[in-house]
């Protein structure tokens, strides 16, 4: 075992690892950097924590919902290098917290529906559809709050990189 990884480490040399990445590179790796990951549970969020963690970058995973939703990307990162952090987008308080300790935003929040809840209501159906965030909300108002508290919480802010969903009319 021990041969087969200092072969490897041989076979690759360091030449693979980043600007500041210490270690054996790969998810044993670590970079410096701090990300915080809005939308990781989306398809480019998937994507986009799976070469954080080839990278070894320490990253915050903010989530609004139950954490198992999440749990696939648990095995991109290595042991401690990745954080998932409850928020509301519409609390700034918990982006803040979300934002705490990072030095670079990426954005992957969109949809292409409306998210719906439903409500008990009097009478039949006895359920109605209410609109949880519409598309202004999940496109505009969550993006500009999101750049705005990054903003404010100044630092040593590097990147805010947003990716706009297509396939909109």
């Amino acid at each position: 075992m021990a041969f087969a990884k200092s072969t490897m480490r041989l076979a690759t040399g360091f030449s693979s690892q980043l600007y500041g990445q210490t270690g054996l590179g790969g998810r044993s790796a670590y970079h410096p950097t701090s990300v915080a990951v809005f939308g990781a549970g989306g398809f480019f969020g998937r994507y986009t924590c799976n070469e954080l963690g080839n990278m070894g970058v320490s990253t915050n995973i903010p989530n609004r919902g139950c954490e198992l939703e999440l749990r696939h990307l648990r095995p991109m990162f290595d042991l401690g290098q990745s954080k998932f952090v409850f928020y509301s987008p519409r609390d700034d308080e918990s982006i803040r917290n979300a934002l705490r300790g990072c030095d670079t935003v990426v954005n992957l929040i969109g949809k292409n529906y409306e998210t719906r809840a439903l409500v008990p209501k009097e009478g039949f159906p006895f359920v109605n559809y209410v609109t949880n965030f519409s598309f202004e909300e999940t496109h505009v108002d969550v993006p500009r709050r999101i750049a705005e508290i990054a903003k404010e919480e100044g630092g040593e802010w590097e990147r805010y990189i947003y990716y706009i969903f297509g396939n909109r009319s």
